[in-house]
């Protein structure tokens, strides 16, 4: 009798942790789900895993997010400082703007402003395509006025973001962590240095090319002191990559480095 009552004592236990606490069953099989992007068999992928895939992607994306939030974040300061000052001097936003473009434009400052921004020749009109329109025109006057007015709104918001105590708490996005060991890379200048600048970069990339003088002053000035690399970085293989690794078999590869971001054209197969 006794063991009947202890076997029927360990089924009533069982029967209360399962159907008494369904709820909490429950949520942890959806929170395990939660992590788990897909399923194969008794198999699963993983959220950690998919992203460690993408990783570079996914920071892609989040910068854009984060330059996205950082201008709306750059225009809402700057229109709770106007909504703050206008509060102060018992007007709205639009009346204390025009109050201060008002009060600084004159045929001087205008004139200044032309001169200063190179707008004698015509003023860009971007509303369908890309036009310059002369400024002594009725349009061109007002396109004039009209960005002169902007430059007026920025720095008076720049002047009172100078008084104001702004703490800008957005944070950009983690770059994804990479060892620098496990880069293909070619070095030059103070090999035995402990400092290392790496150019990781595309030899067809015309942002690298704008940016290359910059590399160029910075090695000419410390290659004694410091350790050069570049490895390359592209969708896709590149003439310019082949030749450069084609002049690396004979020595070469630095001299073909340069000479190629300094091209002001693409090469070809054809060259």
């Amino acid at each position: 009798m006794k063991t009947k009552l202890i076997i029927l004592s360990i089924l009533l236990i069982a029967t209360y942790f399962t159907s008494c606490h369904p709820k909490e069953n429950n949520i942890q099989q959806s929170k395990s789900k939660e992590n788990v992007a897909a399923f194969i068999n008794d198999s699963l992928i993983t959220i950690q895993e998919l992203d460690n895939l993408i990783q570079q992607e996914l920071f892609d994306e989040l910068n854009r997010i984060y330059a996205i939030r950082k201008v709306a974040l750059d225009y809402m300061i700057t229109e709770k400082i106007f909504e703050i000052e206008a509060n102060k001097s018992g007007t709205t936003v639009q009346e204390y703007v025009n109050k201060y473009c008002n009060d600084n434009l004159s045929d001087k400052l205008l004139s200044s402003f032309i001169k200063k921004n190179k707008l004698e020749n015509g003023i860009i009109d971007l509303r369908r395509t890309l036009k310059f329109v002369d400024i002594n025109s009725p349009e061109g006057e007002n396109l004039l006025h009209k960005e002169y007015k902007n430059y007026l709104k920025k720095r008076l918001a720049d002047s009172l973001k100078l008084v104001y105590d702004i703490r800008i708490n957005l944070k950009s996005p983690q770059s994804p962590s990479f060892s620098l060991e496990n880069i293909s890379a070619k070095y030059r200048g103070n090999l035995n240095s402990k400092v290392t600048m790496l150019e990781i970069s595309d030899l067809e990339c015309s942002s690298c090319k704008d940016n290359y003088p910059i590399y160029k002053r910075t090695y000419n000035k410390y290659k004694d002191r410091i350790k050069f690399g570049f490895a390359h970085f592209s969708s896709y293989v590149s003439v310019s990559a082949i030749a450069c690794e084609c002049a690396s078999r004979q020595g070469k590869f630095w001299e073909m480095h340069d000479l190629l971001f300094e091209l002001t054209n693409y090469p070809d197969t054809t060259v």
